[in-house]
């Protein structure tokens, strides 16, 4: 319980401090009770990596970039940076792997619309 508490953090977090030149890959997943399910993936999360719990949004923070995942009242919006393709991948592929898990639907297709972040 102390290591997941150690990378957990509820403090306030600029979105926008992300890399502006980074990729942005896009996705939503619809599902019953979208926040516990994010509130779930969060503390999984967070035995791994940092993860940031903003007010209406849990942000993962990968060693290949992040991804912000905000509850809606029938769906999960998937925000995820990165600086190349290949990290792109790692992270959408980790969280492909996690909604199939956790959600225990079978083979859930996560539709990734990946775009270069043209705030510079």
């Amino acid at each position: 319980m102390a290591k997941f508490m150690n990378k957990l953090s509820v403090t306030p977090f600029n979105t926008n401090s992300i890399n502006p030149r980074a990729l942005i890959a896009t996705a939503q997943v619809s599902i019953d009770d979208p926040a516990r399910h994010v509130n779930v993936l969060g503390k999984h999360f967070a035995s791994k990596v940092e993860v940031k719990l903003m007010q209406h949004s849990t942000l993962i923070i990968f060693e290949e970039g992040s991804c912000n995942m905000i509850p809606h009242q029938s769906q999960i919006e998937f925000h995820c940076h990165a600086d190349n393709r290949d990290d792109m991948t790692a992270i959408t592929d980790t969280i492909d792997r996690h909604i199939n898990a956790f959600f225990r639907k079978s083979n859930i297709d996560i539709n990734w619309q990946v775009q270069t972040n043209q705030a510079r």
